[in-house]
């Protein structure tokens, strides 16, 4: 599959969500781009706005592009589009509960909103998401199972 065939999403079919004060609602931001909240097809969207051209006419670019296109797993979200040049962006599913990161980094663990059998749902589905890309990851799954079936043990 060619890259062109990927650039799907009309620039100009993305409605962004705007704040009161008329900025684009903002869901995170790094150093190469911003991600912002849209609507796209009636279907709410995160829409990574790229900083920089630099990034997106590498091969890298190209390459993780091509993968994500063709990934089709139930624990890895998929790949909506990509809008066509010269404004560059990469258009995934908005996930309503935010990110994997925040999940794991910003919430603070409610052990009774998150029992051991959740987080150990969230481990294997973690560790099966990354065995799809890489074979070596299988060795985290393992290691994820092997750790939480010993606390999942003693909390039973």
């Amino acid at each position: 599959m060619a890259l062109q065939d990927i650039f799907q999403v009309d620039h100009s079919e993305l409605v962004f969500e705007t704040s009161p004060s008329g900025e684009n609602v903002v869901l995170g931001k790094g150093s190469f781009s911003t991600v912002v909240k849209a609507t796209y097809n009636k279907q709410p969207v995160a829409v990574k706005i790229f900083k920089t051209d630099s990034f997106v006419n590498s091969e890298e670019f190209r390459n993780e592009i091509l993968i994500l296109s063709a990934v089709k797993h139930p624990c890895i979200l998929p790949l909506v589009g990509v809008t066509k040049p010269p404004n560059v962006a990469v258009v995934t599913p908005y996930i309503e509960n935010g990110s994997l990161f925040d999940f794991l980094h910003k919430n603070k663990l409610d052990e009774a909103k998150y029992t051991w059998r959740v987080l150990l749902k969230v481990a294997f589905d973690i560790a099966s998401g990354m065995t799809f890309f890489d074979i070596r990851a299988e060795l985290t799954l393992l290691t994820c199972i092997h750790l939480f079936s010993y606390a999942l043990f003693a909390y039973i």
